[in-house]
């Protein structure tokens, strides 16, 4: 188990998408940080707020994660459109999809199970264990996989 994380160069991420991360972090949801805010901490160019993470599969972590979306009161996002989809959030239903596109409380969460065809085991072996601003510590898929989708 890695105890050390490193710690991010100063970078700026957006107060909400550092918040959500602490909400998921606070549940003990397991994920990797992959997408544009992964980017970011590398100190890529980023364009996009949203939140993107690959979530560890087993049921247990699947009723955390459903948890926190509910108190996050997250909804369907569909392109275009100003209002959010209800759309049942149990671990059961969060299983059947591999990829969820959501709006909380927060900001906007992509969840996705096999970005590129990789697995969260696969994306957390190669993972960096990383201490964001405010001491949030969560595993950050490499930069090579960071941007996979």
């Amino acid at each position: 188990m890695r105890e050390h994380a490193e710690v991010a160069p100063k970078v700026w991420l957006p107060p909400d998408a550092l918040a959500l991360l602490g909400e998921l972090n606070d549940a003990g949801v397991e994920y990797v940080l992959i997408g544009e805010m992964a980017l970011a901490v590398y100190g890529q160019d980023w364009s996009s707020e949203t939140v993107s993470i690959v979530p560890a599969r087993y049921a247990r972590n699947l009723d955390r994660l459903s948890r926190v979306l509910r108190e996050l009161e997250a909804g369907w996002r569909v392109e275009g459109e100003t209002e959010v989809l209800e759309v049942d959030l149990a671990p059961a239903e969060l299983a059947k999809l591999e990829c969820w596109r959501l709006l909380t409380d927060l900001c906007e969460l992509d969840i996705e199970f096999a970005p590129g065809g990789s697995s969260y085991h696969e994306l957390f072996r190669d993972a960096r264990r990383t201490e964001l601003p405010g001491g949030l510590v969560v595993q950050v898929a490499a930069p090579t996989a960071a941007g996979a989708r």
